[in-house]
C-alpha cells in the first residue's frame, strides 16, 4: 500500500508543469501593463472632457456670459464713514450755540445726507465702488471721510449762519 501512495504523488508531480523563471516575460504587453494603462488613459480622457466642457464656447468662437457682461472688471473701492460724519455734525451743533429750530435741523440733516451722496456719486461716476457703513478697515488712500466731512461741515456752517445751502 505504501508503494501506491508514492506512485500517485509522483504522477501528480508529472502532470503539473514546473514553473519556469522566464514565465513573467512570456506574457503580452497588455497583460503586463493593462491596469496602469487604463489609469493613465482614464485620467487623460477625463481631463480632455473637462477642458472641452469648460471651454466649449471658446472652441466655437462664443464668449461666456460671465466675461461678456457689461460690468467693470477691476473696481477700486473707496470708503466714506457716514456715521462718523453725522456724529461729528451733531457734536459740533450741540457744542456750539445749542438749539436749532425744526427748520434748521431738517436743513442740516438734508445737507449732510445730500453732500455724502453727491461725493459718492462723483466717485461712482469714475467707476469706483463707494462703501459707507460696516467697513472695519480701509487703506488710507481709499478713505474719503475727511474730505467729505470738510464739505459737509462747510454746508452745515452755512446753514447755521443763516445763509441757506452753500
Amino acid at each position: 500500500m505504501s508503494t501506491g501512495h508514492s506512485t500517485e504523488a509522483t504522477e501528480a508531480q508529472e502532470v503539473t508543469p514546473p514553473a519556469t523563471e522566464g514565465s513573467e516575460e512570456k506574457r503580452g504587453f497588455l497583460q503586463r501593463y493593462a491596469y496602469p494603462l487604463m489609469i493613465v488613459l482614464g485620467v487623460l480622457c477625463a481631463g480632455g472632457a473637462s477642458y472641452l466642457i469648460q471651454d466649449w464656447g471658446n472652441i466655437f468662437g462664443h464668449t461666456s456670459a460671465v466675461s461678456a457682461g457689461p460690468g467693470p472688471k477691476n473696481v477700486k473701492v473707496v470708503y466714506i464713514d457716514s456715521g462718523k460724519i453725522m456724529s461729528d455734525v451733531i457734536q459740533q451743533i450741540t457744542a456750539g450755540a445749542g438749539t436749532l429750530s425744526h427748520r434748521q435741523a431738517a436743513a442740516v440733516g438734508t445737507a449732510v445726507g445730500q453732500t455724502i451722496q453727491e461725493v459718492a456719486r462723483v466717485y461712482a461716476a469714475k467707476g469706483d465702488l463707494v462703501l459707507s457703513q460696516n467697513v472695519l478697515a480701509a487703506p488710507a488712500s481709499n478713505n474719503l471721510t475727511a474730505m467729505t466731512e470738510a464739505e459737509v461741515m462747510g454746508r452745515v456752517n452755512a446753514i447755521l449762519a443763516g445763509k441757506g445751502h452753500a
